[in-house]
């Protein structure tokens, strides 16, 4: 339908296009709901499933919700990273008290047995029980000092001569040994068993080794105590090219490290029979 804008005539003849009273151009009549509703080929041309314009999701917003979703991320990859920290540390430190205290056998633990070296070593390793164990009673009467500072045993017919109270290597108490001219002379260096025959640890004998706090004294008659700062002594037994086994007073254990160690306390004693 048309209608004349001059005189508002209205044709419905749709091939008309002046009006038939003034000749005025034609134009189509005004509909109120035509901006109300959207031109066909506008819906047509929207996709399938589209939300309108005033609800779909701009840019800034997925860019706050992808920023919450990163922080929480990295809180927890921060809380996890840290558990992981505690855990290791509380680990360590549990370590670390129980080599302080003897309780561990790592390189680190001047206390640790022949247990830890190699397999050639641990086969000619002495067995502790094959010693039997020194009363404190029988200690009383079992060690004479002589005149010229040797120590007579007893029990087992040795005679003793304690070196300097210092740290010494293997290659050092060798030689202060082999160099050891009182009382006679005719000294040498011990074996692990003589050695292990002085062991009681119902006594104690000079200062012994300090660690942390801590001493760890020869735990032999006090009639050797000149053993000073002493833990260790050295046997005649060198193993390998460049390790010997010494005994651990303190802990009544053979043990091998390095000959040139002057780390732990390790003295010379000198031994040979007993003179009549």
């Amino acid at each position: 339908m048309k209608r004349c804008p001059q005189c508002n005539r209205t044709y419905a003849d749709e091939s008309l296009s002046y009006c038939l009273d003034d000749g005025a151009l034609l134009s189509a009549p005004y509909d109120p709901q035509a901006t109300q509703t959207l031109p066909a080929t506008l819906v047509a041309s929207l996709p399938i499933g589209q939300p309108p314009l005033s609800t779909q999701t701009t840019p800034q917003s997925q860019k706050r919700k992808f920023n919450v979703a990163y922080v929480i991320i990295l809180v927890l990859a921060v809380l996890l990273t840290g558990s992981v920290v505690a855990l290791f540390y509380e680990k360590g430190k549990r370590e670390a008290n129980a080599n302080v205290a003897g309780e561990t056998e790592s390189p680190s633990n001047p206390f640790r047995t022949e247990q830890n070296t190699n397999s050639s070593t641990n086969s000619s390793a002495p067995n502790a029980s094959q010693t039997p164990t020194v009363t404190a009673d029988k200690n009383q009467s079992r060690f004479h000092l002589n005149p010229c500072g040797s120590i007579r045993d007893s029990q087992t017919s040795l005679e003793w001569y304690v070196g300097p109270d210092r740290n010494m290597t293997w290659y050092e108490a060798q030689q202060w040994t082999a160099g050891l001219n009182q009382c006679s002379g005719g000294w040498r260096m011990p074996s692990i068993e003589e050695v292990r025959t002085l062991y009681n640890p119902s006594s104690s004998a000079g200062t012994g080794f300090y660690l942390n706090g801590r001493y760890y004294p020869a735990h032999i008659d006090p009639v050797f105590n000149g053993i000073g700062g002493g833990s260790w002594v050295w046997s005649d037994e060198k193993v390998g090219a460049d390790a010997a086994r010494s005994f651990n007073l303190n802990q009544g254990k053979a043990v091998v490290y390095s000959a040139m160690n002057t780390y732990y306390s390790t003295r010379a004693f000198a031994v040979r029979k007993a003179k009549v």
